[in-house]
Formats: C-alpha cells, sequence, structure tokens
C-alpha cells in the first residue's frame, strides 16, 4: 500500500485522470475484506491457510503493477447513460446490502477481472498510457 500511495503521489500531474495506475488501495482493501467476509460464511476449511497468502500476494502485485484500472471520472459512458450507471449503483448496492459476504467478492472480482481483459484485449492500444514526457526544467 505503501508503495502504492508514493508512486500515485509522484505521479498525480503526469498520468491521466481516465485509469489508475495498478489497483487503487480502497479496491485492494474491498478484495481482502471480501475474501475474510467470504471464508468466513463459507467454510474453506484447510485450503484457506493455502488460498490466503497467494490472494493477498497477487492483490499486492496489482496495486503496484501497470495495468490500466478504470476510474470512470471521465468515462464517455457514463456521460450517456447517465440513468442506466445510477441504476446499476443502487442495484449492486442493495446486492452488497442483502449479502455482503458474498457480494463484495463478486463485485470487486469482476471489476478487477475485466480490467484485467481489457487489459489483454487492448493491450496495444495502452501502451503508452502511463508513459509521460520528463518538462524541462529551466
Amino acid at each position: 500500500g505503501a508503495l502504492r500511495l508514493a508512486r500515485f503521489n509522484a505521479n498525480i500531474d503526469k498520468v491521466t485522470s481516465d485509469y489508475f495506475q495498478g489497483l487503487p488501495i480502497p479496491g485492494a482493501a474491498l478484495a481482502i475484506i471480501g475474501f475474510v467476509l467470504f471464508s468466513l460464511e463459507f467454510n474453506l476449511g484447510p485450503y484457506l491457510k493455502y488460498v490466503a497468502p497467494f490472494y493477498v500476494i497477487f492483490y499486492g502485485f496489482l496495486m503496484i503493477s501497470n495495468i490500466p484500472f478504470a476510474s470512470f471520472k471521465n468515462s464517455e459512458f457514463v456521460r450517456k447513460n447517465k440513468r442506466k450507471v445510477l441504476a446499476i449503483i443502487l442495484l449492486v448496492f442493495t446486492l452488497i446490502i442483502l449479502n455482503e459476504s458474498v457480494m463484495i467478492l463478486c463485485v470487486i472480482t469482476i471489476y478487477v477481472l475485466s480490467c484485467l481483459v481489457y487489459d489483454v484485449t487492448h493491450r496495444k492500444q495502452l501502451a503508452t498510457i502511463f508513459d509521460w514526457k520528463e518538462e524541462d526544467e529551466e
């Protein structure tokens, strides 16, 4: 988390606001919280002690990766479909309230997987998204 925050602060003026460079800390925190709630609800038995470290390390690497994660700040889809987006947000919050032990994990997993798939399928378009030119200081 500290490495992610340091990079975010160092690059805040240099990267586009359309994408996060790596998974944001709140996203990784939700993933861990979702995993804990899921494992409390459904007994994973002896496998939990083997799965949990890899899960945490995976999300740690996602935070410091250069994979672009959608921020939706300047999303054209959101601007054009405000009512649909509001309905989706309300539906997701309702589902989270009804069954938080499953839905938090599902929502963050869908977000992460969709961003990973988008990165793989659009790799050429996103190749230079986090490249910036240093401004010459005079």
